[in-house]
């Protein structure tokens, strides 16, 4: 009804199919049965038959449906070749609503974007909220000579002790990163463990220790920090570093590895095989250990994966890396790793997390070069509250 080239056939037919009809009836070639009564919505032919009672009615509406169709037929042309199409049409009009579309997805992004932002504020204040209400330490987890299965030494990992006295795992680490407010917890660690060296000093213990921090803070500002704390235990703490430092910085990563090295604080890549390892950077990498992560490990001797860790551990091997393979918590994982020239092993199935009173006794139980008797209850506990 809009298309202006339609306008024409779609007054003519009508009064066309009218006017043939009256002029049929009224000369007495289309004879009407008297007093039929059709409804408008019988359908075309049994419409023509009813009101005739013959086929007679039936031929003349399939010949006025013809004569419609020739009549249609040039308009309909003519608008196919000077009209757009439906396409074209649709094209248009993207072309000119695009702006709006823009508009309504805007909105809807920043909508979605601040509700977003409105969720990090509140999960920020979760994990404040649980930070004030308990208290943060240290756990160590033994790291095992593959050879002598005896205790080499121990990662620290922050734990959080909740009001009820129940032990978690830093579930905050990724809210607090994602505000770049690591500073205070790393602060903490590297306190903590600066404190607790000195404790197993105390008892003339000297475990390898790692530890991890936030990559940012390491690179750009706690590396200092991490040589005052640490240079005075040479060759015995362990900074480990994400392999995304490299990929994010490389030259500024590879200068403070540089640093801390030259104080006599070796330096490990932690969990690689997680998403950012490339096999590019081996070569370049200026650390000392190479840590594989847990989801490296195969599940069982058909896994496609057994291939990939022994190709891996043999690349780092003849590179001159050391390797820790962790995550070990099956026997078919001691097994497989066993003819590996993997060094330390680390996982449940040797031992879980150790408070620091823990590590000192189990340490120190498996004969040291200068024997010391250790107690159950320590005098450090005092002091580690108090740093606390």
């Amino acid at each position: 009804m809009l298309n202006p080239y339609f306008v024409v056939p779609f007054i003519l037919v009508p009064l066309v199919n009218a006017l043939l009809s009256n002029l049929m009836i009224g000369q007495g070639w289309l004879p009407l049965v008297a007093g039929a009564d059709i409804p408008w919505f019988t359908p075309v032919f049994m419409s023509g038959y009813l009101a005739t009672g013959s086929i007679t009615g039936v031929l003349w509406q399939a010949l006025l449906i013809a004569l419609s169709t020739l009549i249609y037929l040039p308009f309909v042309k003519a608008n196919r070749e000077h009209n757009v199409s439906g396409r074209q049409l649709d094209m248009l009009v993207k072309r000119v609503s695009a702006g709006r579309q823009l508009e309504r997805q805007a909105e809807t992004h920043f909508a979605k974007r601040d509700s977003e932002k409105f969720a990090e504020q509140k999960r920020l204040t979760e994990v404040i909220e649980t930070l004030k209400e308990g208290a943060l330490c240290l756990y160590y987890q033994p790291k095992i000579c593959k050879r002598s299965k005896r205790i080499l030494g121990f990662e620290a990992l922050l734990r959080h002790k909740q009001s009820d006295g129940t032990i978690i795992s830093p579930w905050f680490i990724e809210v607090l990163d994602r505000f770049q407010m690591m500073d205070v917890v790393d602060s903490f660690v590297i306190d903590q463990l600066e404190l607790d060296l000195q404790q197993f000093h105390r008892y003339q213990l000297a475990p390898k220790i790692s530890f991890n921090i936030s990559p940012r803070n390491l690179i750009y500002r706690r590396y200092k920090r991490v040589i005052r704390a640490f240079s005075k235990f040479p060759e015995q703490v362990e900074v480990e570093i994400l392999e995304s430092s490299y990929v994010d910085d490389f030259s500024r990563t590879q200068e403070i590895v540089a640093k801390l090295r030259s104080e006599g604080i070796r330096c490990a890549v932690d969990d690689f095989g997680t998403g950012y390892s490339c096999l590019s950077l081996l070569s370049k990498l200026n650390v000392d250990t190479i840590k594989f992560d847990r989801s490296l490990l195969p599940t069982d001797e058909n896994d496609p994966a057994i291939i990939l860790y022994q190709s891996l551990t043999q690349l780092c091997h003849k590179l001159g890396f050391e390797v820790v393979a962790e995550g070990i918590e099956t026997d078919f994982h001691a097994n497989f790793i066993t003819p590996l020239p993997v060094k330390q092993l680390q996982g449940y199935y040797f031992d879980r997390p150790l408070t620091l009173e823990q590590a000192i006794l189990k340490f120190a139980e498996q004969g040291s070069a200068t024997p010391v008797p250790i107690k159950q209850d320590l005098p450090a506990t005092e002091s580690k509250k108090a740093a606390l």
